[in-house]
């Protein structure tokens, strides 16, 4: 009778043991403060009586039992959720995932993570897998407030310097140095801002922001250079330029400020879309190279994201011979003020209505002076047509008041039409009237 009892509990906790079966448990993870993890733990045949729990080791604390955040920690509180899915395998079973979601990261997070089950309330906990979670620090941003200015620095301009750090817990001391001068000492705090006049000796100067947090033993910097010199650009071709082929160009620059970059390709390539860039624009490629595009120019400029500061790198483009060509030595221009416009890639500036607008403005200009040109030569032949009708008329009077007027009449018509004559007839006119003077004076006789 003992025998079957004892046989009868040694089978019933065989199988509740045997019940609750892992799938897949969590991973370990690295990650940076500030950012959001899940940890899964994937189990299936849970009795009704089993709840899947998280627990922490560092902090001996059980983060969720079941569907319930289960922790006193207000911060964590705030931050910890349990997702609870059910998903279907691809034998068909039913599988519980557990998930738990960690949002803005900080470095109590760090520490080993355990996925298991209780049966009772009164019963341990059974740990079925376990992850590691190591939550990387961050450096603290640097940045520069010049105020509204763009132009390059001068000294004597008023800036204020700025270190903010993010998922220090507890928050560091911040520092910030001049070169090897110390300006300011901030204890525990999330961000620091001195104010400072640039000097001549600030030029291409380093200020650094050091974060140190004694209880976490972790040091971390970042750097700014308030007074800079102007980026150093070159372009950088990669493969032969050839008919159909596609070919690479890096923008290679310097700079002591966060770059930005534009680029001036040739209209052809613009218009018909045969380029495409990547890496924030530094890397650009045109495609299906055609003989069109032969002796354009693809240029470059890298400038400063804050500063009115840029360079300028251009190369011309040579269709390949049969033998490699020479490298070109690509043209700088570098620019401490406003920079010259340019066409970037992206966003190209040079429209089919701009070009139709041009083509307008030409045919307006050429229809104004054809219209000048014959307003002018219709003027000159009203003239010319005047000159004639006032002669003609002339000359009929003096043929009708020859036959019917007196000498002193026919004198004086005479008279009028030897200048009309003589204006329209230079030489001829001579002759007339010397011909009829002559019949008149034996008229007279």
């Amino acid at each position: 009778m003992r025998v079957t009892f004892y046989l009868v509990v040694i089978i019933a906790v065989l199988q509740r043991s045997w019940c609750l079966v892992l799938v897949e448990g969590p991973r370990d993870f690295d990650a940076v403060a500030g950012e959001t993890i899940r940890l899964s733990c994937r189990v299936r045949e849970i009795l009704s009586d089993e709840n899947i729990v998280w627990y922490h080791l560092e902090s001996n604390s059980y983060l969720t039992i079941g569907s319930i955040v289960f922790t006193t920690d207000i911060n964590k509180r705030n931050r910890y959720s349990i997702i609870i899915q059910d998903l279907i395998a691809r034998n068909g079973d039913t599988v519980s995932e557990y998930t738990l979601q960690i949002t803005d990261l900080q470095s109590i997070d760090n520490g080993e993570y355990q996925c298991g089950y209780i049966e009772q309330s009164n019963e341990p906990f059974r740990n079925l897998a376990r992850a590691k979670l190591t939550v990387l620090l961050p450096r603290p941003e640097c940045s520069i407030d010049y105020f509204g200015r763009t132009r390059a620095p001068r000294p004597g301009d008023q800036i204020n310097l700025q270190c903010s750090s993010s998922g220090w817990n507890p928050s560091p001391d911040i520092t910030w140095m001049r070169a090897t001068e110390t300006l300011s000492f901030d204890q525990q705090t999330t961000n620091s801002i001195i104010a400072w006049t640039l000097q001549a000796t600030d030029e291409n100067l380093v200020f650094t922001c050091e974060a140190f947090s004694e209880f976490l033993s972790v040091e971390k910097s970042c750097e700014v250079v308030p007074f800079p010199q102007p980026p150093d650009a070159r372009l950088i071709q990669i493969g032969r330029i050839e008919n159909g082929s596609n070919v690479t160009f890096i923008c290679d620059a310097v700079g002591q400020q966060p770059l930005t970059y534009s680029w001036t390709i040739s209209f052809n390539v613009l218009l018909q879309k045969r380029y495409y860039t990547e890496d924030n624009m530094r890397i650009l490629h045109i495609l299906d190279f055609q003989e069109e595009d032969n002796g354009t120019i693809v240029e470059c400029m890298a400038s400063y994201a804050a500063l009115d500061m840029s360079s300028v790198a251009s190369l011309f483009l040579i269709l390949s011979s049969g033998t490699p060509v020479p490298s070109i030595e690509p043209t700088k221009e570098i620019t401490d003020g406003p920079t010259k416009p340019s066409i970037p890639v992206p966003e190209a500036q040079l429209t089919t209505e701009a070009v139709i607008a041009i083509v307008a403005a030409c045919i307006v200009v050429f229809l104004a002076v054809v219209l000048i040109f014959v307003i002018y030569t219709v003027k000159s032949d009203k003239t010319y047509s005047l000159d004639n009708v006032e002669g003609t008329v002339t000359h009929e009077d003096a043929k009708s008041t020859d036959n019917i007027a007196g000498p002193a009449d026919a004198q004086s018509t005479e008279g009028v039409f030897n200048i009309s004559s003589q204006l329209e007839h230079d030489t001829d006119g001579k002759q007339n009237v010397e011909e009829t003077h002559t019949k008149d004076n034996i008229y007279n006789v």
